[in-house]
Order: structure tokens, then C-alpha cells, then sequence
């Protein structure tokens, strides 16, 4: 490691002796070393100058602790806005608009789509198979929180299907969503990433009508097939008839398995079609660069669709593009229809002119006041604070007035830094942990020259928005009051902003953890990893140990035995199992290596065992059978564990209600187990042991 200098080695004391030391050198007639001398106190006050000067150059500021974390791939990690899923109760069916606010006390909480929840609720759901029923849940009331229902069955598979039932029909071309909480193991399933998924299985959307099953329209499911917490959303493209099905009758949707089976049949453990997703935000503002489309444009005005709350109930500002530049118009209205749930803002252009785009910015009419920043002076590294660290870095965007056209505005956009920024390029810096907006030199970042303006800002209380359940209790819109939710599920995801130090610990971390998977702990650390599974152990084992099992086992592959949580020998699954992993390990395996991926076999083992035991101890049975389980679980979570029969009969003598060890014998069935001459079993490397019986003869003495 290069050595790293210091400079800042010399103190006060002894700047100030050497500067004496040259005055006797280069002015023999200085003989007067007092500290009243003037001379002497000016000689002071430069040694004071230069030490602080040297402590300086010897600090690492801020600026360049971020680009040594750029230099390292990293940045601070940005404020987040907590998540929860909220439940509506509602008399009528209701549109509700992306953007809806909802209130926990002062604390504000964004719908994040446009949603239609129903006035009747699911009135439950069947697992079938064919014509049997493989599980019901009925939904009355407030029944909706720990059903515990298995929309596919105990043992999912084609042609397993789970029907949806409705009292009454949902609404024709609508866009629904039904939301469902699904309940995690004693492992959970990992989180899904950027790594593509490869599914066990295929589902079809189905809906009853009058001609029997059909697809529906527009499905999305972020659950995954209800492998995780969210909504299948859908639209129906005709009414629903009134029909009966397994005995039931209503209107009905359905989800079938087509092709393939699951690792872990899913359970719901909440269903509704009134759960919505909320963020833990507050929009201050927000900007948009509208195109029209020629069917908006008629006599001279242009159509708007208006897709947010803020964009329909706060106050709106209107620019059209004119040479680069957005100048303001003032002649446009808003024309909302709530039964509908349609807006839009119908702008007039001025007589002869047309408009190819329009910059809308809509503001919360409480926060009016407050979206002009202040007012640019031309001279460079200018900073204005926005006094208020809740506002986040993104999405957050500047209107600045022109300074060569007065009345002409330009967005300037966020950048990390102006390391890439020119004399010409409109970038400004903005640190949400201080609230403050910084621009450039006019090197590195324009200088700005006129009105700031705020184009974009949303604000959120980071890890404060992570509430307890039923927190939220109301939506902000008065109209909307009456409406009764709470959120069914705490809020979560929610951080802070990163701190600088936290980060640089962050750094070292991933420097400890290569990106590129050299030791057998990486490969075992990422196949446990792979999103979308459930892996309970992973073991990286030598190519001398597999030829053990396998003949063709390649020397210079790296062989890893992986085993799914709840595991049975099933061809089927493992295949997938493989292309996820393989899929997740590619991009960090090193060129030329290859990964080969098994799964685990298991060696059945039974224990007879003839005991002497003390006679002062009751229920002598059940405790000898209790000691031999708590011997073979250690040695059950491990690959390739052999049972040593040493080690064991002396464990049996050392408990203290076992007096004598009459005859002891361990025999196995499955997999190439073997014995050597000391009677030990010797398990393959990819095996693990499962005591599957205890026979014990049992005599007092």
C-alpha cells in the first residue's frame, strides 16, 4: 500500500523557531527576540496562518469524499418513502385518482395509481380442482385479516385453479385490482432484483360470462402468482353474468395453473378489492412536458388529460415552448368530472399560434407561496436553501427565468456533481441532508440569473413514515371524509438519508465482498440469494467429492448443492431452480468458469439402541428418545455429515440417566451410504442425514 503523507507536520512552535532561525542568518541586526517585539508578533501571526493553512490541505472535504465514493461505483443512498397497503370502506363504488392523499394524524401518505374500489367487497374465493373444491374461505364483515386460505390447493398443480366470487358484478371496463397479503415461511421467499425471473409455473386470468371462460384485459400481477404481498390488476371487457359454479353462486374471476406447479403452495392470509398501495410523501409540486396529440387540438385550445390530484385540485401554472424557451400563458381552465373520474385542463393559445409541447407544473395551493427560491445574481457557486431537510433529492427540477429574455423560463436539471457539467450545461446540485440548492462557476455548471422557481419537489419523512397498523385514518380531500380506511399492513422500507460516514462503512463492506464470486463462501452467499427462491442451504463441495455421486464431474467447475426449503425429489422444480441460480451467479462468475448446480439426497436412519438407565428418573422413554433427536439435528442440517459411532455411544454414556450402553446399532436406507470397519456411516457430500426411527429396549440398573 502506497504510504499517505501527511501535511500537516509542523505545529505552531515550530514554524515560529525556524522563522527565527532565518532572521539571525539574514539579518544579523534583528537581535531583539521578545514577543513585544512588532517584528516577533508579525512572525506570530504568519506561523498561525501557515499552520491553520497546512491543517487544511491536510483535511479530505466533502467534495472529495463523494468522488471517492463515485470512483468506487458508490453513492450515498437517497432518502426513501416508506410503503404500507391501505383499506377502503366505501357505500358507493369510488374512482380514486393517482396521488390521493391520506392523513396518519399530520403525517401524509400518496396513492401511487388511479384505482376503483367497490362498494361490495369479495364475498370470497374457492380453490378447485375441476369440479372439487380444494379449499373455501367466505369473507363477512371485518373477516379479511389471518384467513389462511390456499388459493391453489395444499398441492398446487396444473389445472389447479382459484375462483374469486363477487355478490355483485365488479364494473365493466374498469380498471380493478385485487390485492392480497401472502403469508412468508420460517424462510422467507428472497425479494425479486434485477436478475430476470424464471417462474415454476404459467397462469391464465380468466373471468365467467355468458360463453363460459375468457381472458381478462390489461392483467399485471406483482404478486408473482401470490408468491408476495400486492394486487393482480385487471379489467373485465363485458358484464359479468349472474352464474353458478362448484355450488356456489355470484359473479366470478379466476386464476389457473396451465402448466407447472409451485415450490410452496401460497396462502392468503388477506383479500380484498379495496386495498390500495400508499407512499409516505407529501408533493409540494410537480412538473410536466405535455406533447399533444393532434385529436386534443380543436379551435385554437388544447386538451390536457390531468392524471394526479394535485394536477386536478391545486393551483396550475401553464408554459408553452417558444425558441427553447417556456413562456407563461395565463387563458386556460379545468374541467373536472368526479362521477367519471376524468380532468383535464383545456389551454387557449393565443390567436395564430400553435404549440408542439406545453409545460405544466401544478402546486399545492397551501405551499404557493413558497415556490419561488430566489433570485439568481449571475456570480458563480451561488446557494439558496429551500429550509426544510424532509424535501428529496428526486424527483426535484428548477424553473429559472432567462437572462437574455426576460419573461422566458428553462428547466434545469439535478446532477450528483459538476464534474461532467460544462459552462453552458443548466445543472444545479441539490443536498437534501442541509435543504440547500447549489450551482456552478461558470466552468462546471451554468450560473443562474433571475427567478428560481420550484418546477418538482416532494418531501418525506424517511424512516418517520414506517407506522404502526391502522395509523391512517382519513383522506386529506373534504369530499372524501366520510370514507372510511386504515392500512392493514405497517409501514416499511422507509430510511433516512445516508450519512457520509455511514456510507464510507458501506464502501468497505462491498470492498470486503468482491463483485466477482472467487471463494466457495461467494457462491454459496449468492445462490442463497437468488431472488424469487427459497433456499435453505447452499454448499459448495470439490469435484473429487462429486465424482463420488457422479462420474463426469469437471475439475475445474465450481459444484454447489443446493437445497430448496421444504425439498422433495422433484425434477421439475429443480430445473428452475437451476436457471435462476444460474441466471443470478452469471454475472459475477469469473470467464471460464462453469457452475454446475445439484440438489441434495438424503439418508434415512434408524436407531436401535438397548439401555441400562437410573431408575430414580420418571418418563425414562420420552428423555432418551428427546437426547437422541437433539443429537441428529445438529448433524441433519449439514451436507455430507457422517455419523461417527464412537462419538455417539460415548454421548448416550455422558447423559446422566444412562448407566450402561447394552448394544447400539445405526442402519440407513437411501442414497450410497457406507460403513467402514469402526461401524461409522459415512454419508456422501451432497447427502444429509434424517433420523427417521428410534427403537430403544430400556432396563432399570
Amino acid at each position: 500500500m502506497l504510504p499517505v503523507p501527511s501535511l500537516d507536520d509542523q505545529t505552531f512552535e515550530e514554524l515560529l523557531s525556524e522563522a527565527r532561525n532565518v532572521i539571525t542568518s539574514t539579518y544579523a541586526d534583528w537581535t531583539n527576540f521578545n514577543e513585544h517585539d512588532p517584528g516577533v508578533t508579525l512572525l506570530e501571526l504568519f506561523a498561525m496562518l501557515a499552520e491553520n493553512q497546512q491543517y487544511y490541505m491536510d483535511q479530505i472535504g466533502r467534495e472529495n469524499r463523494i468522488k471517492y465514493l463515485k470512483l468506487l461505483g458508490l453513492r450515498r443512498r437517497p432518502k426513501v418513502c416508506a410503503r404500507t397497503y391501505v383499506h377502503v370502506d366505501t357505500e358507493d363504488n369510488l374512482r380514486l385518482i393517482r396521488g390521493s392523499t391520506l392523513l396518519a394524524g399530520e403525517l401524509s401518505f400518496e396513492m401511487e395509481r388511479n384505482r376503483c374500489v367497490l362498494a361490495q367487497d369479495l364475498k370470497g374465493a374457492m380453490a378447485v380442482c375441476g369440479e372439487e373444491k380444494l379449499d373455501a374461505v367466505w369473507l363477512s364483515g371485518r373477516r379479511r385479516e389471518r384467513i389462511g386460505f390456499l388459493p391453489f390447493g395444499p398441492k398446487p398443480k396444473e389445472g389447479n385453479a382459484c375462483i374469486f366470487v363477487f355478490k355483485e358484478a365488479p364494473p365493466a371496463n374498469e380498471y380493478l385490482a385485487l390485492g392480497v397479503n401472502i403469508r412468508q415461511g420460517s424462510v422467507a421467499r428472497n425479494p425479486l432484483a434485477d436478475t430476470p425471473f424464471v417462474p415454476f409455473y404459467s397462469l391464465a386470468y380468466e373471468y365467467y360470462s355468458t360463453d363460459g371462460w375468457k381472458p381478462l384485459d390489461q392483467v399485471s400481477d406483482e404478486t408473482k402468482g401470490f408468491l408476495y404481498d400486492g394486487s393482480f390488476r385487471f379489467s373485465i371487457g363485458e358484464e359479468l353474468p349472474f352464474a353458478q359454479l362448484c355450488g356456489e353462486e355470484g359473479y366470478f374471476i379466476r386464476v389457473r395453473i396451465t402448466e407447472g406447479e409451485y415450490d410452496i403452495p401460497p396462502q392468503i392470509t388477506y383479500m380484498s378489492m379495496n386495498i390500495v398501495a400508499v407512499k409516505q410523501r407529501e408533493t409540494i409540486c410537480e412538473h410536466v412536458v405535455y406533447e399533444p396529440k393532434e385529436e386534443d387540438k380543436a379551435d385554437g385550445t388544447i386538451a390536457c388529460p390531468l392524471s394526479t390530484e394535485l394536477s386536478v385540485y391545486g393551483k396550475t401554472e401553464v408554459y408553452v415552448l417558444r425558441e427553447k424557451a417556456w413562456y407563461r400563458i395565463e387563458d386556460f381552465e379545468k374541467k373536472v368530472d368526479p362521477a367519471m373520474g376524468n380532468a383535464a385542463l383545456i389551454v387557449s393559445l393565443p390567436a395564430g399560434e400553435s404549440a408542439d409541447r406545453l409545460l405544466l407544473i401544478h402546486r399545492r395551493i397551501s405551499m404557493w407561496d413558497e415556490s419561488v427560491v430566489g433570485e439568481g445574481t449571475g456570480f458563480p457557486e451561488q446557494e439558496f436553501s429551500l429550509e426544510d431537510t424532509a424535501v428529496c433529492e428526486d424527483p426535484i427540477a428548477l424553473l429559472i427565468e432567462d437572462e437574455q429574455h426576460p419573461g422566458a423560463y428553462r428547466l434545469w436539471e439535478r446532477v450528483d456533481d459538476f464534474a461532467a457539467s460544462g459552462p453552458e450545461d443548466r445543472h444545479f446540485v441539490f443536498d437534501s441532508e442541509s435543504g440547500m440548492i447549489r450551482f456552478g462557476d461558470g466552468r462546471r455548471g451554468r450560473v443562474p440569473e433571475g427567478e428560481i422557481r420550484l418546477a418538482s419537489c416532494v418531501r418525506t419523512e424517511g424512516r418517520g413514515g414506517n407506522i404502526r397498523k391502522h395509523r391512517i385514518e382519513r383522506f386529506a380531500r373534504g369530499e372524501l371524509s366520510n370514507i372510511g380506511v386504515t392500512n392493514i399492513t405497517e409501514g416499511w422500507g422507509g430510511c433516512d438519508e445516508e450519512s457520509m460516514d455511514d456510507a464510507f462503512l458501506r464502501a468497505r463492506e462491498c470492498l470486503s465482498h468482491p463483485v466477482t464470486a472467487v471463494s466457495a463462501g461467494d457462491y454459496e452467499r449468492l445462490a442463497k440469494q437468488t431472488p424469487g427462491l427459497v433456499i435453505l442451504d447452499a454448499k459448495v463441495i470439490s469435484a473429487a467429492d462429486v465424482k463420488r455421486f457422479r462420474k463426469n464431474a469437471e475439475a475445474d467447475a465450481v459444484h454447489i448443492v443446493v437445497e430448496p426449503f421444504g425439498y422433495e425429489n422433484n425434477r421439475y422444480l429443480e430445473k428452475f431452480y437451476a436457471k435462476n441460480i444460474l441466471n443470478h451467479i452469471e454475472p459475477y462468475r469469473m470467464l471460464g468458469t462453469a457452475v454446475r448446480i445439484y440438489f441434495p439426497a438424503y439418508v434415512a436412519v434408524e436407531v436401535y439402541a438397548e439401555l441400562s438407565c437410573a431408575s430414580v428418573f420418571l418418563d425414562m422413554e420420552e428423555r432418551v428418545r428427546e437426547v437422541i433427536g437433539e443429537y441428529f439435528d445438529e448433524r441433519q442440517k449439514r451436507f455430507g455429515e457422517s455419523i461417527i459411532y464412537s462419538n455417539f455411544y460415548g454421548y448416550l454414556l455422558r447423559q446422566e440417566f444412562i448407566t450402561q450402553v447394552r448394544s447400539l446399532s445405526i442402519s440407513s436406507k437411501g442414497v450410497s451410504a457406507f460403513y467402514n470397519r469402526l461401524g461409522d456411516l459415512l454419508i456422501p457430500p451432497h447427502a444429509k442425514v434424517r433420523l427417521t426411527g428410534i427403537k430403544l429396549s430400556l432396563s432399570i440398573g
